[in-house]
């Protein structure tokens, strides 16, 4: 007995000592158990049944813990007490648990993973104890085995009755001994379903027996054909006995189904056809008898339970045909009115009860039908329409759970393999096993399927025959269907983990059910495609194919085997969200076009990748891929949006209802955006109100105010992509959607007049802000006591800022961070006048109002205006050379090619050149505070001081800095850190280029070099010039 870990013993001492306020159910979840209060109850009822004294509470602790880590914790811990309920003796049991390890192991597994064989042994405390002893596990189940034992069971009894119950009581034990070394991983798949089936081979012949003596030994009452004739006839030992069959003569059962294959589960209908040699009225009669007290006696609820639930409808003319059937009538029947579908249920046909000379002749008979060599029917096509039947028919609801009739699910493996049957069985007998798994394997040795296929079909047989299990087994009752919620997933994992094919986390257990039931919808669409709808080959192949990856990487993409696993997502969904036929179809028809488009795109990869999270996002994947094959316009746009931007993709998909509208007519989506007024109504006042209802309100509002900014993104990129503008539109938006939704912020805020002004400053002031652009902001009051203003800009800070709308930066005040956040208009007169620096003068050169008092605004304007129109003098220009040098040194630790501000021949250089120039040619007019950097550029070149040239080489640069910088935000890249993503960032920057129709001369790096050398060399010119 290992010692209980420090924690649990505490706990159950917690409860015995009733501490005060103790709350078991969060104490159990910071221990890593549910947080149940169902599971804490239950432990403190156990606790106080178990533990009396403290080496009580060190056994029951040691026990406990066993009990907690089960599949279902709560429903170990219930059974437990159940359990000890039922046996009484509590210091017994506690003493027998603590010492027993393997009877913990039993009891603590069954109580938590399956309420069935639970409630066997709390019925039948005994069984336990059985279950340990050696000779228990060491028996080899087989048919001889079970009907060895079932024989025993019998002879105890005398009456029909005595021995039915007595059948019953055996099955109800040899299903708990075949259930727990399945729980506990003893068996494998295969070998638990022939158990089961051995079990129920077992029990039907054994039941036929019993029932065929007693109804010779009894008088019986018969009826004929008609139904008109009743005769009555005593069957007992005198001359007239003689002429009724004795048992197991001229009377069959044949098994078809789960059970002819051997592939019983634990709660499966058994499907049965009765057969009797052809004999005359009063024995046929006999045969009809026998067959209904079977089926009944194998389905009749009694105190003991039940044995089978009995399937006939597979019986020639189905529920409305003869309940047994002599040999020359099935022969005819199968000759003229056999379907090919009950030709397809005959393949896992065979004798389990009964005459089995009879059965084995019948057999034998009908194989020259089953595997005819000229068939008049197709199997594939045939198989394929039944197929598409039974998923159709699949409850709406039940549809992608149902993990035996679903597309990839368990039936689709069957009818591989039964239509290789169907289609070999002639020319190869070997193919002739009623096993699907062994059928599979000697399909593999004949060559009729590729071993890989074979044991990709294999590996998801036996997985979710595992699942089928599982379920079953936890209340015996016919299920197939994978729970919704994800609790129940996750308790449906932990039970699949105890068995033969290892531990599962919730996650992983979605991730191996989500590959099983892929690999058999894509085995099964190549299968049947002939019989099936067209299909794009992609969809047909495995992930592993040379041809499918082959194919992809013809597309430009980097990592085939990535992208096919996107495909097949798209095509057929992941669990829980499994696709349908329909929708599979469309994408199929889609898929050809959409290659052709995303091939073109930056990282072709990447952008399938995006554009199977759009399809996700909508939930309504068949319209939407409709609409995509539909739409070459359309189709431009989604992988426009998938190919360029990752960020944008993030936005849409969670976004996806402006999708609509974004196609049909972006502009009047960017409109409504920039026209959006957020309810600032609750802003208002926001001083006064509690933390808790600033923290609603700001909340509100930023949701507001990235929603409608994620519709101005996507509009406005769609808008530049569609014109061949890219990123003008989506940089002139972002201006305006800043400058509007900050200026009603602060109205909302201040709603008296306030004698304050602000101010945009660099790109946001002259409107041709970055992606990733800060907002530089500055605030200038006329007042002394700012305190009041100062709170209110420190609120709308926190609304944009923290709720990612715009980063709001206020360093650029007087004096920088360290200062006031909001300074009066004196201060300002004085710091231009004596205290502003150099560079400020350059960084202060793009201002413009966004909101507040005029009159403040034109004074304070006034002031810098006449510190930027002083042309820099000789001994300036030094220092701000420097400056910009240590810019430069800058620009090149964060990388020397990639970096387009800061480094030699960069942004900044335009900049400076500009800040330069205009102090120069500005006294003359009024300072152009809110004149774009082109317009600064022509502004030069008209005053001589650029020549044209030299102001079309700045302005390109600029335009080309623009879309490499839009390019590399949009998709959240960053400076490269090493060789290989260099190249990656290479590539896909070149061909982002040419897809968006502006095609580089030369490599990109090349580019960014040459582009840099011809800026910095203006510069420098200019530079001498002035100096």
């Amino acid at each position: 007995m290992q010692k209980p870990p420090k924690a649990i013993e505490s706990l159950i001492e917690s409860i015995i000592e009733e501490t005060t306020g103790l709350d078991i159910t969060a104490q159990l979840g910071a221990l890593g158990y549910p947080k149940s209060p169902r599971l804490a109850d239950v432990l403190q009822k156990l606790t106080k049944t178990f533990c009396t004294d403290r080496a009580s509470i060190e056994l029951f602790s040691s026990i406990v813990i066993d009990f907690l880590n089960a599949p279902h914790p709560e429903g170990a811990l219930i059974n437990l007490s159940r359990y000890a309920d039922i046996v009484g003796a509590p210091n017994v049991l506690l003493i027998t648990l603590a010492q027993a390890g393997p009877l913990r192991e039993i009891l603590a597994t069954t109580f938590g993973s399956s309420q069935y064989m639970a409630d066997i042994v709390i019925r039948n405390p005994g069984y336990l104890y059985w279950l340990i002893e050696k000779q228990t596990w060491d028996q080899e189940e087989s048919l001889t085995f079970f009907e060895t034992e079932l024989e025993r069971e019998i002879a105890y009894f005398r009456t029909k009755k005595g021995k039915l119950n007595a059948v019953r009581r055996y099955h109800r034990m040899a299903l708990l001994r075949i259930g727990v070394q399945d729980l506990l991983g003893q068996q494998s798949i295969e070998s638990t379903s022939e158990r089961l089936s051995h079990l129920a081979d077992a029990i039907v012949n054994t039941v036929l027996e019993i029932l065929w003596r007693d109804l010779i030994q009894h008088p019986l009452e018969q009826q004929t054909d008609s139904g008109q004739a009743r005769r009555r006839r005593k069957l007992s030992n005198d001359s007239d006995s003689k002429v009724l069959p004795r048992p197991n003569t001229g009377f069959s059962v044949l098994a078809l189904g789960k059970l002819g294959g051997r592939e019983l589960n634990y709660s499966s209908d058994i499907d049965l056809i009765y057969l009797c040699a052809d004999a005359d009225d009063d024995v046929l009669a006999f045969y009809r008898t026998l067959s209904q007290s079977l089926t009944g006696a194998l389905t009749e609820v009694t105190e003991e339970g039940y044995l089978y639930r009995i399937d006939l409808r597979l019986r020639p003319d189905g529920s409305s045909g003869p309940l047994v059937n002599s040999m020359t009538s099935m022969r005819i029947y199968y000759e003229n009115r056999g379907k090919p579908w009950e030709f397809q249920a005959m393949l896992k046909a065979r004798v389990i009860a009964g005459d089995r000379q009879l059965g084995e002749t019948f057999l034998e008979n009908i194989s020259g039908l089953i595997y005819n060599p000229s068939l008049p029917y197709s199997p594939v096509e045939d198989i394929a329409r039944m197929r598409v039947r039974i998923q159709e028919n699949i409850p709406a609801r039940e549809r992608p759970f149902n993990i035996k009739l679903m597309e990839g699910g368990i039936r689709d493996i069957e009818f591989i393999v039964q239509t290789l049957q169907l289609l070999h069985g002639a020319g190869h007998p070997e193919l002739r096993a009623p096993g699907t798994l062994d059928a599979l394997d000697r399909a593999a040795k004949q060559r009729l399927l590729k071993k890989k296929e074979a044991k990709t079909l294999a590996d998801a047989y036996r997985f979710l025959r595992l699942v089928e299990h599982r379920l079953q087994m936890m209340h015996q009752i016919k299920t197939h269907t994978v729970p919704e919620s994800p609790q129940e997933v996750a308790l449906l994992a932990a039970r699949v983990s105890n068995g033969p094919l290892g531990s599962y986390a919730y996650a992983e257990f979605i991730d191996a059910l989500t590959k099983h039931l892929k690999n058999v919808r894509i085995l099964s669409e190549s299968f049947f495609a002939e019989g099936s709808q067209d299909a794009s080959s992609l969809l047909l192949l495995p992930e592993t194919d040379a041809e499918a990856l082959q194919m992809l990487e013809s597309c430009g993409i980097a990592d085939p085997e990535r992208a096919i696993k996107v495909i097949h997502t798209m095509a057929y969904g992941s669990f829980p969200r499994l696709l349908d036929r329909n929708t599979r179809a469309a994408f199929a028809d889609l898929l050809p076009h959409l290659l052709d488009v995303v091939s073109t795109t930056g990282d072709p990869g990447l952008t399938l990748t995006n554009v199977s999270r759009i399809a996700a996002a909508g939930r309504s994947e068949y319209a939407l891929y409709k609409f995509l094959r539909e739409s070459d316009g359309a189709r431009a746009l989604v992988v426009a949006l998938a190919g360029v931007s990752s960020r944008l993709t993030d936005y849409l998909c969670s976004r996806i209802e402006t999708l609509d509208a974004l196609l049909v007519d972006p502009e009047d989506l960017i409109r409504a955006s920039l026209d959006h007024q957020p309810v600032w109504e609750g802003f208002k006042r926001l001083d006064k109100k509690s933390m808790t209802d600033k923290d609603i309100v700001i909340g509100s509002l930023q949701k507001e105010l990235r929603q409608a900014l994620d519709r101005l993104h996507l509009a406005s990129f769609l808008v530049d992509f569609e014109a061949r503008s890219f990123p003008d539109r989506l940089a002139a938006s972002r201006a305006s959607f800043a400058k509007r939704s900050i200026a009603d912020a602060f109205d909302s805020a201040f709603e008296e007049e306030t004698q304050a002004a602000l101010f945009a400053m660099g790109s946001f002031g002259v409107g041709e802000p970055r992606y990733g652009s800060d907002a530089d902001l500055l605030v200038v009051s006329n007042v002394e006591d700012t305190e009041a203003i100062t709170r209110n800009v420190q609120t709308i800070n926190r609304v944009f800022t923290e709720g990612r709308i715009f980063k709001l930066d206020f360093r650029l005040r007087g004096e920088g961070a360290n200062a006031p956040l909001v300074q009066d208009l004196q201060f300002y007169d004085n710091y231009f006048k004596n205290r502003m620096s150099l560079w400020e003068r350059i960084a202060f050169s793009k201002c413009a109002l966004w909101w507040g008092d005029q009159k403040i605004a034109h004074s304070f304007l006034g002031v810098l205006e006449g510190e930027l129109t002083t042309p820099f003098a000789k001994n300036e220009i030094e220092p701000l050379l420097l400056m910009r040098r240590k810019l430069d040194v800058l620009g090149q630790k964060t990388g020397l090619t990639w970096e387009t501000k800061r480094s030699p021949g960069g942004r900044y250089d335009i900049e400076y050149l500009c800040g330069i120039g205009i102090a120069k040619i500005a006294a003359a007019a009024r300072f152009p505070f809110t004149a774009f950097t082109g317009e600064r550029l022509d502004m030069l070149k008209e005053a001589g001081m650029l020549d044209k040239d030299e102001s079309t080489v700045c302005k390109e640069a600029l335009e080309f800095y623009s879309k490499l910088e839009y390019i590399l935000e949009l998709q959240g890249f960053a400076i490269p850190q090493s060789d290989e993503r260099e190249r990656y960032l290479e590539s896909y920057v070149e061909r982002t280029f040419d897809y968006l129709g502006f095609p580089l001369r030369v490599g990109i790096r090349d580019e960014i070099r040459s582009v840099k050398r011809a800026v910095r060399s203006i510069f420098e010119r200019f530079i001498e010039k002035v100096a």
